[in-house]
């Protein structure tokens, strides 16, 4: 099974994206996989192909990492492509990063790394994914980022940490929770 941790986004953020992702699909043409608003998360550390048996040890990693974090937030607030807006594939909301999530990112790769997974090649990115670009980007893309000006900020509460289950289709993923578990609760 396909699989990834990720950060959960709550309803007033998806739909902050989402009226930016449908005024991208409007303001541009250009083939693309548009995430659906129940889709959207940060995207913590995708696995890729695992053994559905390696849940068990990933969850047991999960809940140590936990109970080491208190809940953090994550400012919202940036509009973005990877690789960039000129050649993009990818087109994402993202985060300011602070220390807490470089420290919550950076345990739970030692962790991985712990069971056999690979390095990741790069830190990881606080984002959350709109689109994935089948072809070139519309050459608008760029004047239509401009338009849109800054992504309104938002204060993302991050108290969790989930591994989803990804199901490819024709008409677009599946996610479905595997578990969750929550960060230290303050005393």
């Amino acid at each position: 099974m396909r699989a990834f941790f990720s950060l959960p986004v709550d309803g007033a953020l998806r739909m902050q994206i989402g009226r930016v992702a449908e005024r991208l699909r409007r303001e541009t043409t250009m083939p693309a996989s548009w995430v659906r608003p129940d889709n959207y998360h940060v995207t913590l550390r995708f696995l890729g192909e695992i053994d559905p048996d390696l849940t068990v040890p990933l969850e047991k990693a999960a809940r140590g990492i936990a109970r080491g974090f208190a809940p953090f937030t994550l400012r919202v607030d940036t509009l973005g492509a990877f690789p960039s807006i000129d050649r993009a594939r990818v087109l994402w909301v993202g985060a300011t990063a602070d220390q807490a999530f470089g420290d919550f990112a950076g345990a739970l790769e030692q962790q991985l790394h712990g069971l056999g997974f690979a390095p990741e090649r790069s830190e990881a990115i606080a984002h959350v994914t709109m689109a994935r670009l089948k072809g070139r980007p519309d050459a608008r893309l760029p004047r239509v980022f401009e338009a849109l000006g800054p992504f309104p900020p938002h204060s993302l509460r991050i108290d969790r940490l989930v591994l989803m289950e990804s199901r490819l289709s024709p008409h677009g993923p599946t996610y479905d929770p595997l578990f969750s578990v929550p960060l230290r609760t303050e005393e």
